[in-house]
């Protein structure tokens, strides 16, 4: 199987307007270290829009979720328009900055790819012919201004051996028939005959009775996770929502149907319900397997008081899982190993 490396789109976009809005985020906000082990934290960027609404989260996160406009969208009218015309969703979607001399270091993009209905396009704002920028094995030599999608599931590794930044403004996005015609026909038929694309399609409208017996507290079953983990169901804007106490980011499932939720292998569907809470079933594609889930609205003292606990417990690891990346990133730096 041999799926294309990179592919060239049919859409371009204003150099000038580009560097413009560059210029005025860059007056604005700063640019912070990208998450990862495999830089040596001069990899920056400045997020567009993001999980949580903050320009600061350089999370690129795969699973679903309320994503929102930064207020750098503000002061760059034409990045706005730019995300404003696309016609299939877009998680995040960020600035990215490789300074002269710097490296990324190879990895692959988790989560992104044909199968998941998951991709990642780029739009070079400021390049030049010294960036070495690699994936599976092929040079990706992309011109300002233009549209391109990247297969960064495959192993990918960038060099910039030229004197300038190199910025792209970079979106991740869910597949559509929209995204779709955006490629020559004949790589999308062929990309087709190799593997499985996944289209996804609108949320479909919840009502308030569904909205109502799903919103609540669950426990995680215990097959899932031995220790007891709580965390919140709510329903927003036709996606069922499950925050995990202490986990920064949601979980997204979108309607599918009335009683039912999807998002990439995971599906939870409402199996009954009444005003004290709700009985959900996930159903995880990849397994097989099946769990059951109680969404209650209530829960007593103890729980509550082990809910603090778990906040803290939970919210500590992540926490210094954040540091050892970059304290990985700082030994780098030291060491020029990248």
């Amino acid at each position: 199987m041999s799926l294309p490396t990179q592919v060239c789109l049919n859409r371009s976009f204003d150099i000038a307007k580009l560097q413009s809005d560059l210029d005025a985020a860059l007056q604005k906000f700063k640019a912070l270290p990208q998450a990862g082990p495999y830089h040596d934290g001069s990899w920056k960027g400045i997020s567009l829009r993001s999980i949580d609404g903050d320009y600061k989260n350089p999370v690129a996160f795969v699973e679903g979720g309320l994503y929102k406009d930064t207020e750098v969208l503000s002061f760059c009218p034409y990045f706005k328009e730019i995300l404003d015309s696309f016609s299939f969703p877009i998680s995040t979607s960020r600035l990215l900055f490789v300074p002269p001399g710097k490296k990324i270091g190879e990895h692959v993009d988790v989560g992104f790819n044909w199968e998941t209905g998951m991709v990642r396009l780029h739009i070079p704002i400021v390049t030049h012919e010294d960036v070495m920028f690699y994936a599976g094995g092929d040079r990706l030599c992309w011109k300002e201004g233009e549209f391109w999608f990247g297969d960064f599931a495959q192993p990918h590794k960038l060099h910039n051996k030229s004197d300038i930044v190199r910025v792209h403004l970079v979106v991740d996005c869910l597949v559509n028939d929209e995204l779709l015609a955006l490629f020559p026909a004949e790589i999308i038929a062929d990309i087709e005959a190799q593997t499985t694309i996944t289209r996804h399609a609108p949320a479909v409208d919840v009502d308030d009775e569904v909205r109502s017996q799903c919103d609540g507290f669950f426990r995680l079953p215990k097959s899932m996770s031995p220790l007891p983990l709580f965390g919140r169901m709510t329903v927003e804007n036709n996606q069922l929502q499950a925050s995990i106490f202490g986990v920064p980011l949601p979980f997204g499932f979108d309607a599918v149907e009335a009683k039912k939720f999807k998002y990439l292998g995971n599906e939870i569907s409402l199996v009954k319900g009444d005003e004290r809470g709700a009985t959900l079933s996930l159903l995880n594609s990849k397994t097989d397997k099946t769990f059951a889930i109680e969404v209650v609205k209530n829960v007593s003292f103890v729980t509550k008081a082990y809910i603090i606990f778990q906040w803290t417990v939970v919210g500590s690891i992540s926490w210094l899982v954040k540091l050892n990346s970059r304290n990985q990133q700082r030994w780098k730096k030291i060491t020029g190993n990248v």
